[in-house]
Order: C-alpha cells, then structure tokens, then sequence
C-alpha cells in the first residue's frame, strides 16, 4: 500500500492556494500522514486500515482549523 502515498516534490491539490508542491512528510503519528505544502499548508491525509472516529472534530493547537 506504500504505493499510493504522495512523494515529496510531488504536485498536490491545496484547497486554498490551487495546486502546491509537497515540501516535507510527516509520518510520525501512524494514523494520519501529513503533507507540508509549500504555500504553508498542512495537510492531514487518513491512512488506509487505522480510523479513529474519536479523532475527527477533536483536533487542538494551531492545526485546528483543518478542514
């Protein structure tokens, strides 16, 4: 399943600012992957198998405003 994750330096949809470029990958939490665009965005990507229902509509810090 590795293969359908994103790469860096690869082209991405950024709902705010049209189409970016992925500038670093943020693995380090295993249920969410997050992409670092370089118009500054965070994006958080789901990963395939792990969900946390209890996760979505929780999020504090400065990431709040996802979605």
């Amino acid at each position: 399943i590795e293969s359908d994750r994103l790469k860096i330096g690869q082209e991405i949809i950024c709902p705010v600012h049209d189409t970016q470029t992925i500038d670093t990958i943020d693995d380090t939490v295993p249920e969410q992957i997050l992409y670092v665009l370089t118009c500054g965005c965070i994006h958080p990507v789901e990963t395939e198998g792990v969900k946390k229902s209890s996760s979505i509509g929780c999020r504090k810090g400065p990431y709040s405003n996802w979605g």
